[in-house]
């Protein structure tokens, strides 16, 4: 037992002297004399410039960590502008001993505060993030474990110099649990956030949350298990205060090589108007229009609290028991840049609706066909019966839509006459819904 005895001497004098170092350094040892390396050696592995301002913090006990005020990581050559990644405070630690005795690398929670990502396409198509990693060099493979990671008063920028996309996410906190490479268990994941989308619209108070699971290896193939997304849009023609919305998801497949994506259900919640959306199925070969499918159902609603919610001002009616009861189902299917809805269903008061809705194609208007079995149309009409404006759709987006199409019905009652097989050819455009006389 002696000569292992001194085996067990000797190696807890290692680790002694090793901690004693290790303590002498972060204790006696100016940070800042690192700098140059640090800054080398991220340059190196992301092939941008890196900028570290002075003021570099190490600690020891329990973990090896960095704390570093400003800093950033530079574009590519050939792309101006602001750099891809800036931040007014890092923090992150690493255990020593796992990555000397078992090259495991083991981090704490990284933590960045005030970091501004830049995400930039010029004219050309280049970007500034693809290669990010080209610069990286070294055969060894490490096994990762990290804490997590933590955002703070974080903003994504992103700017298409060809299409003109602009899309901003601001006020952005960001909690990602903990991880390891290979891990097959899923990553807890919250955010909160504000999103705008050029100067069209914008979603506030943002609060998501999900679990991710990523696969072994390079394949970009995410799992997402149960996710909830609330929010509140604002836009041109909308509610002043913005329509609160939520989304729920119980799981999905994204396969982003492939640009598909798969998930058994979606529901929408605007108000008291829930809309489910099932099987859904998207699929974007390359250079190809996107493809897809998926059956949806609105439940029973109130028409006209739903359009109060989105800052629409109902129609006034001779009867103001219409547009109360509002349902549909159908399904949806977007193929060679064609929408088609079909099999279609609409139930609005008493009246049962059904029939096809297209768009695209040769024709640049949307085009339907509906049959109806019976309505009383003068419970919809003006309280004094009077004609007057008709009915306009407020926003831009809304008031573009341009449809035309064929409404029948096996039975109608219009300025108390009974009309049996009616048929009706209607028009939708900036000018509101009325007939249409074109053949």
């Amino acid at each position: 037992m002696r000569p292992f005895r001194w085996i067990l001497i000797v190696a807890a004098g290692l680790v002694a002297l090793l901690l004693v170092g290790v303590l002498a350094i972060t204790r006696w040892v100016d940070p800042d004399v690192f700098r140059p390396r640090i800054v080398a050696a991220l340059s190196e592995a992301t092939g941008r410039p890196v900028e570290l301002q002075p003021g570099l913090e190490l600690g020891w006990y329990p973990w090896l960590a960095l704390r570093a005020g400003a800093g950033e990581i530079g574009n590519p050559p050939g792309i101006d502008g602001e750099p891809l990644l800036r931040w007014r405070e890092l923090r992150v630690g690493a255990r020593l001993l796992p990555l000397l005795l078992r090259g495991e690398l083991q981090l704490d929670r990284l933590r960045l505060v005030g970091a501004r990502l830049a995400l930039q396409r010029t004219a050309e198509g280049r970007d500034n993030w693809s290669d990010l990693a080209d610069g990286a060099s070294g055969e060894a493979a490490l096994s990762l474990q990290l804490a997590g990671v933590e955002l703070e008063d974080a903003e994504l920028r992103f700017t298409d110099a060809g299409d003109g996309t602009r899309l901003t996410v601001d006020a952005l906190r960001l909690e990602i649990g903990p991880w390891q490479s290979g891990q097959p268990e899923p990553v807890n994941i919250e955010a909160g956030f504000g999103l705008s989308l050029g100067s069209a619209a914008r979603l506030d108070d943002v609060q998501l949350t999900t679990r991710l699971t990523l696969p072994p290896g390079d394949a970009l193939q995410l799992t997402l298990g149960s996710t909830t997304l609330a929010a509140r849009v604002r836009a041109v023609g909308l509610a002043a205060e913005g329509v609160p919305f939520t989304l729920t998801l119980p799981a999905a497949t994204l396969d982003l090589d492939a640009i598909a994506g798969r998930a058994g259900q979606l529901d929408l919640q605007v108000g008291e108007a829930r809309l489910a959306l099932q099987g859904l199925r998207y699929d974007q070969p390359e250079g190809s229009p996107p493809a897809v499918e998926f059956g949806f159902a609105l439940a029973p609603t109130s028409l006209r609290r739903l359009l109060a919610t989105l800052g629409i001002e109902p129609p006034a009616t001779t009867d103001p028991r219409v547009l109360e009861s509002f349902a549909g189902e159908g399904r949806l299917a977007l193929h060679d840049g064609v929408l088609q809805i079909e099999p279609f269903s609409l139930q609005l008061d008493d009246t049962r609706l059904g029939g096809t809705i297209r768009h695209g194609g040769e024709s640049s208007l949307t085009e339907f066909t509906l049959a109806g079995d019976a309505i009383d149309a003068d419970r919809y009409l003006p309280p004094d019966s009077a004609p007057g404006e008709p009915f306009r759709f407020p926003g831009e987006a809304l008031a573009a839509l341009r449809a035309r199409g064929t409404l029948t019905f096996e039975r109608a009652r219009l300025d108390a006459l009974q009309i049996e097989g009616l048929v009706l050819r209607l028009r939708l455009d900036a000018q509101g819904l009325r007939g249409d006389t074109a053949p």
